[in-house]
């Protein structure tokens, strides 16, 4: 897989809505890793998260024991707190993972498109790897992703073919349209889509 893939499909997603006119987007992207990577950042983060056990909602208790990575999505205000030291998973990649995300993150900046590391995003299913992104407007409140991907190489073996590197991202026509009719009420022309 080839990380100038990776910037050119975000760049695709991020310029699509620029295009719309949908301003204050927050490009949120992260590294997760092969899944080698994951088993091993889901001990540290497991053992790091077992103290807190009985503080944690019980949707979160159960993520602790099948997928721990799943607490990272926490919108709860006390578990943000109680995740905000926990280890990243960045820190765990190894050497060509690591390489794999430094580039891609150049490639963004050569393309100008700004960006966060958001150590807590992560994908909840298996097929993904290295990395991963969401696209956000401030102006859709708590539902504020926009659309989100990234690398999912594991996925057209894990349905039977033979490993196949691939990267692409969902996108939901709800948020868009409302992200546009906010757009509207503020009197700014609508694009016809």
């Amino acid at each position: 897989s080839f990380p100038e893939q990776d910037a050119e499909v975000i760049a695709i997603a991020y310029n699509f809505y620029k295009s719309l006119g949908i301003d204050e987007l927050i490009l949120k992207v992260n590294s997760i890793g092969s899944k080698e990577t994951r088993k091993n950042y889901k001990k540290k983060l497991y053992n790091y998260l077992q103290p807190y056990k009985n503080k944690l909602t019980t949707i979160s208790q159960k993520r602790l024991e099948t997928n721990p990575l799943r607490i990272l999505d926490t919108k709860v205000d006390f578990e943000i707190d109680i995740i905000k030291d926990a280890p990243h998973i960045v820190d765990s990649l190894d050497k060509n993972e690591k390489r794999h995300f430094d580039e891609t993150l150049s490639f963004l900046d050569n393309l100008n498109i700004k960006y966060i590391i958001d150590y807590n995003l992560v994908r909840g299913l298996d097929y993904y790897s290295k990395t991963v992104f969401e696209i956000q407007s401030n102006k859709l409140g708590a539902q504020d992703a926009l659309c989100g991907g990234g690398r999912y190489d594991y996925l057209i073996e894990d349905l039977g073919g033979v490993p196949t590197p691939a990267i692409g991202f969902a996108a939901g026509i709800e948020r868009l349209v409302l992200a546009l009719d906010i757009k509207e009420k503020e009197l700014i022309p609508r694009p016809d889509i």
